[in-house]
């Protein structure tokens, strides 16, 4: 049984790495298909049209800033798989937090129509490690931003159960089919091929949460209707030690329409 139990994990290692080497191929080969054409048209004469070669350069930017983005992803998800990462563990508001990136993406919400808001109880406290655990809640946003629709919304909350703090993102966009749920949080998997590669997603920004909050001793999981949104949820353990909580719940949130 051991024998048969070794060959067959060491195929589907197989498997799994022959499906990374074609995903990575084709991840940065679309890119790199995209500068080429536009760089070969600005040679053969377009740079003597400047309307036309300021927006081919515009397009080669965006191309290159997602190229960049796309090989630090794979760095930091090779780095996470074979636990090449340190984290600092400590008490951590996560009320505080929470605001503080939700605050960030303002201005990114405002600009595409869509109402962020955000509440927290008050002295909900993990032992985590904020820098990832900020990096997790900014994925779970540039995430919901990508998928949330011109008057939609998007809220974050941050709550007690138990013995573990929990952060949920929640959006009103077009949610995810059955088929695809359980699938979200894998390399390169898009429930929606048409629309992620133009809003710019490496397609690892779940991968690399999933795998964040497990390293701290947590949970993550994703729920949805399709047609009625999604919701992300984690789980991290609570700290021993809380620290002081302010007498009100930490709220925050601006309407686009209404600003």
């Amino acid at each position: 049984m051991a024998v048969v139990r070794d060959v067959t994990d060491l195929r589907r290692s197989e498997r799994l790495r022959r499906e990374l080497v074609a995903n990575v191929s084709h991840e940065l080969r679309t890119p790199l298909t995209s500068i080429k054409g536009f760089v070969e048209t600005l040679l053969a004469g377009a740079l003597r049209d400047e309307d036309n070669s300021r927006r081919f350069l515009e397009i080669i930017e965006a191309e290159t800033n997602r190229l960049t983005k796309l090989v630090d992803d794979l760095l930091e998800l090779s780095r996470l798989e074979s636990k090449g990462v340190t984290f600092r563990m400590q008490p951590v508001d996560l009320g505080e937090l929470c605001a503080q990136v939700a605050a960030r993406h303002q201005p990114r919400a405002e600009a595409a129509g869509v109402r962020l808001e955000w509440q927290a109880e008050p002295g909900v406290v993990a032992t985590a490690d904020p820098d990832r655990v900020e990096q997790v809640l900014t994925n779970l946003l540039d995430n919901a931003l990508k998928f949330t629709p011109e008057g939609g919304r998007i809220r974050v909350s941050v709550r007690q159960e138990a013995q573990e703090a929990v952060v949920v993102v929640e959006d009103t966009g077009r949610g995810i089919p059955p088929d695809d749920l359980p699938h979200v949080f894998e390399r390169f998997y898009r429930a929606d091929r048409s629309r992620t590669r133009s809003s710019g997603g490496s397609g690892l920004g779940l991968a690399i949460a999933k795998h964040l909050v497990e390293m701290q001793g947590g949970r993550i999981s994703a729920t949805s209707t399709p047609g009625h949104g999604s919701v992300f949820a984690f789980w991290l353990p609570s700290a021993r030690e809380p620290v002081p909580a302010p007498s009100e719940p930490s709220t925050g949130s601006q309407d686009p329409r209404t600003a």
